[in-house]
């Protein structure tokens, strides 16, 4: 789970995450885990527990965490002793504390959850996504242990082709993310585009540390197409609004952005205007 964001040397440098969910989600779960335990009904005789693991937002550091909980035949829990280490060599159980658990909850990014539930599948343990989005996951003979409790990416990316439709809009650029969380709803938009009679203009594939310069001056090399679809994480968005600020272009785009902008402090998207988010749905 992320807490805190920001990696140096493979380890969280503690900066704290803008906006509140950083704590909302860790005390959501105490908060439920307690509610079962008090509920005499709903669990008779067992009582839940939990651990949190700050990935510190890294994808690095998720699959590193994730290591915490995998089941070890014959083990219990165990502790950092580099005591059995021999020369720069040491057994698992001596380098990363195990936990035993029955279930993990994902982490928050789609790309991070991914390569977890490609582990966990090895041993058979549960992971339940409670933020990744990603139409990868939905893939059971991929990810057979993996469950969710809000919808795919598909469903947000024909949200977003609706309302550009319904707008009498015909004519988009689209700036997505490497990885599952960008490509797989960029295949959903751009195979669905022509079924709602929406052209694309430009496309940008960018990464989380992408000069974004060059991006703002493509997209704007295409006036005509003032909808613009952003399914990118937060970094690459605030940096791309901010360089069409600085080129005296703010108010000409209506940017329609993903869910990914709501993981971030509301006040950070106050300077910009047309911005419209495409929130995903729980069920």
């Amino acid at each position: 789970m992320s807490i805190t964001k920001g990696v140096n040397n493979f380890l969280c440098n503690r900066s704290q995450i803008p906006g509140s969910w950083g704590i909302e989600f860790p005390e959501a779960i105490a908060f439920a885990v307690d509610a079962v335990n008090r509920d005499p009904n709903l669990l008779p005789n067992l009582t839940l527990g939990f651990y949190v693991l700050d990935d510190c937002y890294s994808r690095i550091l998720s699959l590193g965490q994730s290591l915490s909980f995998l089941p070890r035949s014959g083990h219990t829990e165990s502790r950092f002793d580099n005591s059995t280490c021999s020369g720069t060599s040491c057994p698992l159980d001596d380098v990363i504390k195990y936990r035993r658990v029955v279930g993990v909850l994902a982490p928050m990014l789609s790309s991070s959850a991914v390569p977890v539930s490609y582990l966990y599948t090895t041993a058979r343990l549960p992971v339940v996504g409670y933020s990744t989005s990603t139409d990868e996951l939905s893939d059971k003979t991929l990810h057979p242990n993996f469950l969710r409790v809000i919808s795919p990416d598909k469903y947000q990316a024909l949200a977003m082709l609706t309302f550009i439709k319904n707008n009498g809009w015909s004519y988009v650029s689209i700036v997505y993310s490497q990885g599952p969380y960008g490509e797989r709803a960029f295949d959903t938009i751009k195979s669905s585009a022509a079924s709602f009679n929406i052209c694309l203009a430009v496309t940008h594939r960018v990464l989380d540390s992408e000069e974004m310069e060059p991006v703002a001056r493509s997209i704007l090399s295409f006036p005509r197409a003032r909808a613009v679809i952003l399914f990118s994480d937060v970094g690459p968005t605030l940096r791309l609004l901010d360089y069409i600020d600085k080129l005296n272009a703010t108010g000409h785009f209506i940017w329609i952005t993903s869910d990914s902008a709501t993981l971030t402090a509301k006040e950070e998207f106050l300077p910009y205007k047309n911005l419209v988010i495409v929130r995903k749905r729980v069920i």
